[in-house]
């Protein structure tokens, strides 16, 4: 993931430093560009696992039925 941020970054940074903005400001939007993102997709995971936790026995249980059902018939 670090690796493809880089060329990401460099699509980011590259026109805006075109347009005359500050190196600083520069770097300052495009860390934010990189860092917002993946802290909203780890919130959202671990959210979706610590909901999704409870039907894991549900789930694995249907998944178990269908694996006998394909099995015997």
């Amino acid at each position: 993931i670090g690796l493809q941020n880089v060329p990401d970054g460099f699509a980011f940074a590259v026109p805006m430093a075109d347009t005359g903005m500050s190196n600083a400001r520069v770097l300052w939007y495009t860390t934010l560009s990189g860092v917002v993102p993946q802290v909203a997709a780890s919130a959202f995971g671990f959210t979706l696992v610590s909901v999704a936790a409870g039907l894991f026995p549900v789930s694995s249980g249907f998944a178990a039925g269908a694996m006998l059902a394909v099995v015997f018939r």
